[in-house]
């Protein structure tokens, strides 16, 4: 349930399962704690939509068909979702970026708004795990 300080905290033992990294940016550090994704079912008691922002940074399957980390991470959250809960999911920055980061600069993306990546790659692997769980399926 949130908790005041617009964190959300899981019922019972709130310590249990959550994983922490602690990140550099410039001279700041800060730290970074993700909660396991089966709390997501008590998520869903509060709320009725979820955005997912990793699927921005890969595709879901690789060219080959093989599924990403995205792929099994989208699988998780469906088994532990009912009808009803939705999730939002950022299109990768592969298909809608008009550049993208490589080293200290920015390339052309050649595969900018690409219909078949986008429809192979992307859009039908998530519908095919979330169905009518997926925001506009």
């Amino acid at each position: 349930m949130p908790d005041g300080s617009g964190r959300f905290i899981q019922k019972g033992d709130t310590k249990k399962g959550i994983t922490r990294r602690s990140h550099k940016v410039g001279d700041k550090t800060f730290n970074e704690e993700t909660l396991p994704v089966e709390s997501v079912t008590e998520y869903f008691e509060h709320f009725r939509l979820l955005e997912i922002d990793s699927t921005f940074y890969r595709l879901l399957l690789e060219k080959d068909g093989k599924a990403t980390q995205n792929f099994h991470v989208l699988k998780s959250y469906r088994q532990h979702m009912k009808e009803g809960d939705l999730l939002l999911l950022k299109i990768p920055q592969v298909i809608i970026a008009r550049k993208l980061r490589r080293g200290s600069g920015f390339v052309e993306n050649e595969l900018y708004l690409n219909p078949e990546i986008f429809m192979k790659q992307f859009y039908q692997p998530a519908v095919e795990i979330l169905g009518s769980c997926l925001l506009g399926a």
